[in-house]
């Protein structure tokens, strides 16, 4: 992680009692409204009916919990999923910068034009950053991609769409 983030991250937390926005908020990928609506939905589980309780008497007592417990799993995997982006996109923009200063003098100027002229890689060190470029690249959109699947198994149990929530 580049060293800018390193110190934003290390700015102590406030005062109070752990909550689960503290690192995603640290990260600007907090999603207040997505932990209210989960607390929504949780206080909407009915002990008595076992599951969303105004879902009853559907779809079945096993169904529900199943299906309530996804639910509640889900919409809080939206803003797990967004402040896994969110360090993914920091470690993107550190092994970014990485590579831009390993290939920073591959431009030259030769007799013929302008050339690239890779520097060789001396060790697997070397190699990294395009390694981990890609890598991160990928877990951001993997992670971006996850948040929405949970979003919209959200909007399916809220709104009881007559579709599969997973």
């Amino acid at each position: 992680m580049r060293r800018q983030d390193l110190e934003r991250l290390a700015t102590p937390y406030p005062e109070g009692p752990p909550t689960l926005l503290r690192l995603p908020t640290a990260l600007d990928a907090a999603l207040p409204t997505i932990l209210e609506l989960r607390d929504e939905i949780f206080r909407d589980l009915d002990d008595r009916v076992f599951g969303v309780g105004w879902w009853a008497p559907h779809p079945g007592i096993s169904r529900r919990i199943l299906i309530s417990d996804y639910l509640c799993e889900a919409t809080l995997s939206i803003q797990k999923n967004v402040t896994e982006a969110a360090l993914h996109l920091l470690e993107l923009l550190d092994f970014t910068e990485q590579e831009n200063s390993f290939m920073a003098d591959a431009v030259v100027r030769t007799p013929r034009g302008i050339a690239v002229a890779t520097p060789p890689a001396i060790s697997a060190k070397d190699e990294l950053p395009v390694v981990m470029s890609d890598l991160h690249s990928a877990g951001f959109f993997r992670a971006a991609v996850g948040a929405l699947d949970c979003l919209g198994a959200s909007i399916v149990g809220i709104t009881a769409l007559p579709i599969p929530i997973s």
